[in-house]
């Protein structure tokens, strides 16, 4: 799901994600994370982007959960109203 790029500019490496770069998809990351097909990293960055635009808090009680979980271990931010 997450797509890094490298490339130099003038002497300088660069790496874009490329997934913060594009629209998040919603329930394409719902699909991927219940089907099991996403690594940690993935989940962690998929989390965070329904934490940032408050999805998750409005998804099925284990997206809540869950989420809640992640913040508490510092492994994702909380997004002040």
């Amino acid at each position: 799901m997450t797509t890094l790029v490298g490339f130099t500019f003038s002497g300088v490496q660069l790496r874009i994600n490329i997934m913060s770069l594009s629209q998040f998809n919603t329930v394409g990351f719902v699909i991927e994370y219940e089907s099991g097909q996403l690594s940690e990293e993935e989940i962690i960055e998929g989390f965070q982007h329904l934490i940032n635009d408050g999805t998750v808090w409005s998804l099925q009680g284990h997206y809540g959960r869950t989420a809640a979980a992640l913040i508490e271990a510092g492994l994702c931010e909380e997004v002040a109203a």
